[in-house]
């Protein structure tokens, strides 16, 4: 499987089986679900997976950059270099690409100063 393996692609894979990898990566570490250990894994993948500071985990993820038992080996500092890392050699981001943040819409405009 390539996303465990975490080779490099031009094309993203899909989320779900993305998803599919990291569940399989951590149940190879911890089979059983009911545990303690397995549910805080899947705590700490989720968070290392949200918000718009790990976007750049999240493209390599999808790019076969960064395997899925790296996402759920790696401490969240190393995880973070090594998608710096592994991005730098993937082409720019689409649009459309799930592992950037999501740019505000033109519609929002800022608030203004009232005077």
């Amino acid at each position: 499987d390539a996303v465990a393996e975490g080779n490099t692609g031009n094309e993203p894979r899909s989320p779900a089986d993305v998803a599919d990898a990291i569940e399989e990566a951590i149940f190879a570490l911890h089979p059983d679900e009911k545990t303690k250990e397995y549910r805080t894994k899947l705590r700490v993948v989720t968070q290392a997976l949200k918000g718009p500071r790990n976007a750049l985990v999240r493209r390599a993820l999808l790019h076969d950059a960064i395997g899925a038992e790296q996402l759920t080996t790696l401490d969240a500092k190393a995880l973070e270099e090594r998608a710096k890392e592994a991005t730098a050699k993937l082409p720019p981001s689409a649009p459309g690409d799930l592992g950037g943040s999501v740019p505000p819409s033109p519609a929002i405009q800022p608030l203004q100063p009232l005077s």
